[in-house]
């Protein structure tokens, strides 16, 4: 008795433990059902290069998790809506709704049940055997006519981009392939293109290919129905769905459906005032410039190539190893790389150079505060101006439609932020990341 009190108190410990650990590994909640571990942040941030994106590390993990957290209540709200019942708005991701499916199959149906192997076949040759068995290949009746048509049409670049559906609705609807299970003609094929499987399988364009495309899609039309009459579908495709594909694309469609349908259609009277709204800022062109940049760690390096310049070797030719930098000045002077977070070590220096002129070496100290040598040329000078509205005809489109994305893509992340019950760990973040 004794014995057994002591294994009950030491599994009751063992369990406390277990759960401070899985508690203190937690960095964000959504409601009961959703929580965010600090590995699946982590994870996020390498995936989705935060670590590239933000110099501050803290920074970085501070905005994975935002986006994090913001992607997984789109999905939520997704099917709350009931978006995912929009059939015109879950063509767009059919075909890679029904490769899941397939995947999702194998899975359920083969990897669980056989433990990857069985009578010494693995999981993956039992699936591929019994695969290749739903259709008879020896009664196969092939159209000849159809398939060279075919070949014919994919020749040109445009008819897997969406020429084809144009092509097969216009022209005679042939039978491609009669088979044990019916049959597969033009209108077959759109599907088979658009829903089934992507054309781009075809590892080469010939009458040959195109059967091994057919065949492929012809089983894996039997499958995907396979699976949704094991109802397969739920299991990826909901909320919580791990399915990175679907995860992914469920956050695209809400995107689509949410926020680019609210995007107005402008007319010209609107650009206009567009421009006249944010001409002193997005209009006004500051002054920018562009060098090529040679870094030494030795200045006699430096000094040496410099030279061969002076000797009229051209700056491209000396070395065969030189860099793009670009740097910006703001309207109070101040000087900053362009599209970049790193410091402008060579910025004040290149804004003296005139057009093609060559200086150096130019000693700075790097990140490291290690003393580094440039030898720079300036290939690119961007005055400073206002722009006019004929600068920007070509552009301003964009620009509108971009300004009011992001307009409309705050006011949604705000008010899903206060639809539902957030718990944001900052404590546990910071511990971990220390």
């Amino acid at each position: 008795m004794k014995l057994l009190l002591i294994l009950m108190v030491s599994v009751f410990l063992i369990g406390c433990a277990e759960h401070s650990k899985e508690t203190q590994n937690i960095v964000a909640e959504i409601g009961d059902d959703v929580k965010f571990t600090f590995d699946d942040l982590q994870k996020y941030v390498i995936d989705w290069q935060y670590h590239i994106r933000y110099k501050d590390r803290r920074e970085a993990y501070r905005e994975a998790l935002d986006a994090m957290v913001t992607n997984q209540l789109k999905r939520n709200d997704f099917f709350e809506r009931g978006l995912d019942q929009e059939d015109h708005l879950i063509q767009s991701i059919r075909r890679i709704i029904n490769e899941e499916m397939v995947a999702e199959y194998y899975k359920t149906q083969y990897v669980r049940k056989y433990n990857n192997e069985d009578e010494g076949m693995s999981s993956i040759e039992r699936f591929e055997k019994d695969k290749k068995e739903l259709i008879d290949e020896d009664k196969l009746i092939w159209n000849n006519k159809a398939l060279n048509e075919l070949f014919k049409w994919s020749e040109n670049p445009v008819f897997f981009r969406g020429e084809y559906r144009d092509i097969l609705q216009k022209t005679d609807n042939l039978v491609i392939l009669k088979y044990d299970r019916g049959v597969v003609d033009y209108q077959e094929c759109i599907r088979f293109f658009d829903d089934v499987l992507s054309p781009e399988k075809l590892s080469k364009i010939n009458e040959e290919e195109f059967k091994k495309y057919f065949l492929e899609a012809l089983r894996t039309d039997i499958i995907v129905k396979k699976a949704e009459e094991l109802d397969l579908l739920k299991n990826i495709f909901n909320p919580k769905t791990n399915n990175v594909a679907i995860r992914n694309q469920i956050v695209y469609l809400y995107n689509v459906a949410v926020i680019d349908s609210q995007i107005p259609v402008p007319t010209d009277e609107m650009l206009h005032l567009f421009y006249q709204q944010y001409k002193d800022s997005l209009y006004y062109q500051l002054n920018r410039i562009h060098i090529y940049a040679m870094i030494f760690p030795e200045e006699e390096k430096a000094n040496e190539i410099m030279q061969e310049i002076r000797n009229g070797i051209p700056f491209e030719e000396t070395t065969g190893r030189w860099f793009v930098r670009s740097f910006i000045r703001d309207r109070d002077g101040r000087i900053r790389s362009y599209l970049s977070p790193e410091e402008p070590f060579l910025g004040e220096r290149s804004f003296q150079l005139r057009l093609n002129e060559t200086t150096g070496p130019v000693k700075y100290y790097d990140a490291k505060k290690e003393a580094q040598y440039a030898i720079i040329k300036c290939v690119n000078i961007i005055p400073e101006k206002q722009l006019l509205f004929d600068d920007v005809k070509d552009t301003i489109l964009e620009d509108f439609k971009g300004y009011h994305r992001e307009k409309k893509r705050q006011e949604v992340k705000d008010r899903l932020w206060k639809q539902y019950d957030i718990k944001i760990y900052e404590d546990i973040i910071s511990k971990r990341i220390n």
